[in-house]
């Protein structure tokens, strides 16, 4: 887990290829609402669950 601010500071191919590893898997937690765990987890299993 990183925190959100940090990884929005990240050059744009670092965060594609953050996103895009299998392992480590890499999370934005932050105070500020973010979708990147929501992202990671419609893209491992294919369903939106906030939906």
């Amino acid at each position: 887990m990183i925190d959100s601010a940090i990884l929005a500071s990240l050059p744009d191919r670092l965060k594609h290829r953050l996103s895009a590893s299998v392992t480590p898997t890499v999370l934005g937690i932050g105070t500020e609402e973010d979708t990147t765990l929501r992202d990671t987890i419609r893209k491992a299993i294919g369903v939106d669950l906030w939906k």
